[in-house]
């Protein structure tokens, strides 16, 4: 389960890590503006239009999960 979770949130993940050094980055550069006050609002706004970008890809993902469930799921009754 937290493979699945994390292959679904990868490019969530990796989008707001990149914009978190970008916004490091500038607050080095430029001491005077808040980067704060500024980042907050544009990071809730990444994350969702990744997500939004990333919703046709999920779809397929998780149609292979459901598919592969139910051999999964009889290899783990058979294993007890």
């Amino acid at each position: 389960m937290f493979i699945i979770a994390i292959k679904v949130g990868a490019p969530v993940i990796a989008a707001l890590f990149l914009m978190s050094v970008a916004f490091g980055v500038a607050a080095r550069t430029v001491p005077q503006m808040n980067i704060f006050f500024v980042a907050m609002p544009v990071q809730i706004l990444v994350g969702l239009l990744f997500i939004g970008f990333s919703l046709p890809y999920l779809l397929s993902f998780l149609k292979t999960v459901f598919t592969e469930l139910e051999m999964t799921i009889l290899y783990l009754l058979k294993a007890m």
